[in-house]
């Protein structure tokens, strides 16, 4: 299993931002090559222009645009989705059941869905969720104050408005 970051240029060229293609052994964070990883199911940019990593055992990582790998969040039982236009990231907790966000100065909260969660009952937050299982960020309007999160739930597809 190939477990690096290549990227592809609009003319098709391949290059290796990070990672050491075929690694079995533990993750380590690292410039280039010297960064491994171990399995990981989602990948998604932030609005700098970084490479995010979660799942497996990956916890969440961040690669930059010059190849720098470093773990911002060791493996927790959380998998985390996007990344909205301020930095917030979003994710899900263990049993998917809660939205949480990480803001860019390290603040992590649940902003929607319940420990009791049973299937989707909508309505006001935290409301009942269901089991989460990926997470899109509308785009915001012009003026908007409220980050819109799409969210895809037990065979549904959820609008959650989360007001800043």
């Amino acid at each position: 299993m190939a477990r690096s970051i290549r990227k592809i240029t609009p003319d098709g060229t391949q290059t290796l931002l990070a990672g050491s293609g075929f690694h079995l052994g533990p993750a380590a964070d690292g410039a280039g090559s010297e960064a491994r990883f171990g399995p990981f199911s989602k990948i998604f940019l932030d609005p700098a222009g970084n490479v995010l990593v979660s799942g497996g055992t990956e916890g969440l990582r961040k690669v930059t645009p010059a190849g720098v790998v470093t773990t911002l969040r060791a493996p927790e039982n959380s998998l985390w989705h996007v990344a909205d236009s301020a930095g917030n990231l979003y994710g899900t907790d263990g049993p998917g059941t809660h939205v949480i966000r990480l803001t860019p100065g390290g603040e992590l909260g649940t902003v929607a869905g319940s420990a009791a969660s049973e299937g989707v009952r909508l309505g006001a937050l935290p409301g009942s969720l269901g089991r989460i299982e990926d997470i899109a960020v509308m785009v915001r309007g012009a003026g908007a104050n409220a980050t819109r999160l799409l969210l895809l739930s037990e065979g549904s597809v959820l609008l959650v408005t989360i007001n800043d």
